[in-house]
């Protein structure tokens, strides 16, 4: 809900290292990105910022360039120092891999969260100009993704779209690395009077997170469970809120419109910009969470719900489709109002069987994607680039 997908991936990672021995420097070409990073200032985790006297940005224009130029020069600087890196860890820029390979010789790690050519807004390809910009960009993208000696991707999902993007990166230097969360000892417990019955939609409000699906699901739902039971179903809306943001700002009126046309207003709330406190909060009154992007590279909040002992609603596609168990954990389900609708009620009328698929997930989470998970096979990534004859092999 703070710090986004990739910020936290390299804060777990870090942390992770760390705590097995390594000395671990991070370098973070913008002075004000070190404010992502609060998790790491109990680790004594050394940052450096150089690059950061260097424009993000030239008129509002030219990002990319920037940033490659950004950590270009960061990855000079860090070869230059007297205690040069055994291993590097690089994520975000690949552009400048092969130069960072040149100046320190040193096995690098490159983790892909996505490729970057395929995160442009969508239709700016559609002008002449704008492809001619971005071709010597995905150009060097795709250079610097094949001199990574290993590429690490957070889902097999991801791994395809590299292999397909990406053509020239080596299919067998690919690794599937799932990103780890925090697991309690226990599924959290829910109110003991539980009126409400919640219906909890977790993400930022953007166009893509697909949210109005959850708004139509809960007016099909109305069709589908007695009016008594109904009348306790609340929907509950919660993620980061970007009121500078013309189509976040949109989006959110668009899906009050709705509730309001509907006649929803006493079964939805918004829950804008909740901080770590309120989400827990939120979480442990929900009898179950619902998932509505339809093309998630990872997704950390089925797996966040499944440790919490929440099922999960989800589209069954992407990365939600290899971290939830369908039927087991949770539901898959085809992206429409009737299938989440159909999902939901099997879940709001059987309070057992959400019970039983809370602590189906909270165990499947511990087993296979806790932090603890994550940061062994991280080190076991790291040692056998360090030592070369210990590399594990692809998964």
């Amino acid at each position: 809900m703070g710090i986004g997908g990739s910020e936290r991936l390299v804060t777990d990672a870090a942390v992770a290292l760390n705590a097995r021995g390594h000395a671990v420097t991070i370098y973070v070409p913008d002075r004000e990105e070190v404010a992502q990073f609060p998790a790491l200032a109990d680790h004594e985790i050394p940052f450096d910022t150089t690059g950061a006297s260097l424009p993000s940005h030239l008129a509002g224009r030219l990002r990319a360039p920037m940033a490659i130029a950004r950590t270009a020069y960061a990855g000079w600087q860090m070869s230059q120092r007297h205690d040069a890196p055994q291993v590097i860890f690089s994520d975000v820029v690949p552009h400048v891999i092969p130069l960072v390979k040149r100046w320190t010789r040193a096995p690098i790690l490159y983790y892909c969260h996505f490729p970057d050519l395929l995160l442009t807004r969508e239709g700016s390809r559609d002008s002449a100009v704008y492809r001619a910009y971005r071709r010597p960009l995905d150009r060097i993208e795709e250079r610097g993704v094949a001199a990574a000696d290993v590429v690490v991707t957070n889902s097999h999902f991801t791994a395809g779209i590299v292999r397909a993007s990406l053509p020239s990166v080596a299919p067998e230097r690919i690794r599937v690395l799932y990103p780890g969360v925090s697991v309690p000892a226990a599924p959290m417990a829910r109110p003991a009077n539980e009126s409400d019955l919640v219906m909890l939609s977790v993400g930022r409000f953007d166009p893509r997170k697909n949210l109005n699906l959850a708004v139509e699901a809960l007016l099909a739902l109305r069709a589908r469970i007695p009016p008594a039971l109904f009348s306790r179903v609340r929907l509950v809306l919660a993620g980061y809120h970007d009121r500078r943001l013309p189509e976040a700002v949109a989006l959110v009126d668009q899906l009050q419109a709705r509730v309001e046309a509907k006649n929803l207003g006493a079964h939805v709330r918004f829950a804008f910009s909740p901080d770590e406190q309120g989400r827990q909060a939120l979480v442990a009154r929900c009898r179950l969470v619902v998932y509505t992007p339809t093309a998630e590279h990872f997704g950390y909040v089925p797996v966040e719900a499944m440790a919490a002992g929440r099922p999960v609603v989800a589209v069954n596609a992407a990365g939600p489709a290899e971290t939830v168990r369908h039927g087991v954990t949770g539901w898959l389900c085809d992206p429409t109002p009737e299938a989440f609708a159909d999902a939901a009620a099997r879940l709001l009328s059987d309070q057992d069987a959400a019970d039983n698929m809370g602590r189906a997930g909270h165990a499947h989470v511990t087993q296979h994607f806790s932090l603890d998970a994550f940061g062994d096979s991280l080190h076991a990534l790291v040692e056998g680039l360090a030592s070369p004859t210990t590399m594990p092999a692809s998964r």
